[in-house]
């Protein structure tokens, strides 16, 4: 696993440029009819887990290359679960969503305008099954090594 190097604090820039851009957002993935003071609490703990979507941020970077033959669209259930995996921890669906709009990554959405899925490289995605399947492994004999 790389290092990831967390700035200390969010930005303003960083937070115009990401949480602030996209309201549909909440931590756990989309507003799906809160009330006012629950949407804005979910829109604080976004905010507050900017580390999250720090990781997330890098894991697209090391993993989703995408160019003119990425093709394959990749549920992005099955992302959060390749980035939590990596990771070895629990990382909310909302911060994945914000880094992929922030990095602006191909994406297919539904009609309600959710992200449904990641367009990648087919070998990328398996090489992401292999790694998670290797970690679980790993996991399974309490043998963790990178």
């Amino acid at each position: 696993m790389h290092k990831i190097y967390y700035p200390e604090t969010l930005t303003d820039e960083y937070y115009k440029r990401t949480i602030k851009l996209n309201p549909e957002i909440i931590l756990t993935g989309y507003n799906e009819g809160l009330i006012e003071e629950s949407y804005q609490e979910s829109r604080a703990e976004l905010k507050n887990n900017y580390l999250q979507t720090f990781t997330c941020d890098e894991w697209l970077d090391h993993f989703c290359f995408q160019d003119c033959y990425s093709r394959y669209e990749a549920p992005i259930e099955r992302i959060h679960e390749f980035v939590e995996t990596y990771y070895q921890q629990t990382i909310p669906l909302g911060c994945l969503l914000i880094a992929i709009k922030h990095r602006k990554e191909k994406h297919r959405t539904d009609p309600e305008g959710r992200i449904v899925s990641l367009i990648m490289r087919k070998g990328i995605y398996n090489d992401c099954v292999m790694i998670t399947d290797h970690i679980r492994k790993q996991e399974a004999t309490n043998e963790i090594i990178y």
